[in-house]
């Protein structure tokens, strides 16, 4: 546990050979910066529908998921579900997020129907994810995590940022759930959702790049990855992260559990905070956490607030 900026002295963060952990979902976050940066470039918009970028590739059944944008992908607004084919239990789920390559996720697309044309209300989407991520990796012809080294963790130095882990697959940080040992997990096509295994070291250099805004290593794309796209859940969410609170005090984040891991990235601009939680074992509570930081940044008041009765309406 890192927190960068912070008025308490923050835990050393730069010994050499830190531990692995595998960071789960917080992965969607450098597909949306990829995405940003896309955009920048004019490779992409946000308004490009699967239709689009994916002719010749998927023959879509619904021409309501062919129309699915970029930005309702980035803004789990699509319609799509959490995963595709009815995978819903744990088991399941877990076997997909492993085992789920190009080829099936391709043919899940092409077949999937949609109760309503999207967008919809933000309904949280590993599949939509795992799509963008692969139509970037067809858009360049390049696997997604080339693409990752080439723009992102490259430029930043985040040389301990990989999905593989070759001859470093010693410095994993021992994987648990609960007093059980558990399994690593390894992504094909869902990599782009969830695949990354990071330091806190590297993942505090991420934060600091995106706080830097267009003036730092990221430029424009850092500034454009956070800003509001759409509603998420009492929020907002920009480029597949999500986005808190009032505009003077804004907080940027998102977590990634996996089957043995937990991982919080949470990014404070009024404050230039950053703060990183890396844990091994699945039973860590980052939903507590995160909820307590909550509590203490946004505080709610306890005590009773006078209200005239006339304000508040015929209730009958």
């Amino acid at each position: 546990y890192v927190q960068d900026g912070a008025p308490l002295s923050p835990v050393p963060v730069t010994t050499p050979q830190q531990p692995l952990f595998e960071i789960g979902s917080i992965s969607k976050v450098f597909t949306g910066l990829l995405v940003a940066q896309a955009v920048e470039r004019g490779d992409l918009a946000l308004s490009d529908t699967m239709g689009r970028l994916l002719q010749g590739k998927v023959s879509f059944r619904s021409p309501d998921v062919a129309g699915i944008t970029v930005q309702q992908l980035l803004t789990h607004s699509s319609c799509l579900p959490r995963q595709y084919g009815g995978a819903v239990n744990a088991s399941a789920v877990a076997t997909q997020l492993r085992e789920g390559d190009r080829t099936s996720l391709w043919a899940a697309l092409a077949g999937q129907t949609l109760t309503q044309a999207p967008p919809c209300d933000a309904t949280y989407s590993n599949y939509g994810l795992a799509v963008l991520g692969e139509v970037l990796s067809e858009r360049y012809s390049k696997p997604w995590i080339e693409l990752v080294r080439e723009r992102i963790t490259g430029p930043l130095g985040m040389s301990d940022t990989v999905v593989s882990l070759g001859d470093q697959a010693r410095r994993m940080a021992p994987p648990f759930d609960g007093l059980r040992e558990a399994p690593l997990w390894d992504m094909k096509a869902f990599v782009g959702a969830g695949g990354l295994r990071s330091t806190p070291h590297d993942m505090l250099l991420f934060g600091r790049a995106i706080l830097a805004g267009r003036s730092g290593p990221l430029g424009a794309a850092a500034e454009q990855l956070v800003a509001p796209l759409g509603p998420y859940e009492g929020g907002r969410i920009g480029h597949a992260i999500f986005v808190v609170g009032p505009p003077d005090r804004l907080s940027s984040s998102h977590d990634g559990p996996t089957g043995a891991y937990r991982a919080l990235l949470t990014l404070y601009p009024d404050t230039g905070e950053v703060m990183v939680v890396l844990a091994s074992n699945r039973q860590a509570s980052r939903r507590q956490l995160g909820a307590d930081l909550w509590a203490s940044r946004y505080p709610v008041r306890s005590s009773p607030v006078d209200v005239a009765a006339s304000l508040l309406g015929d209730r009958s």
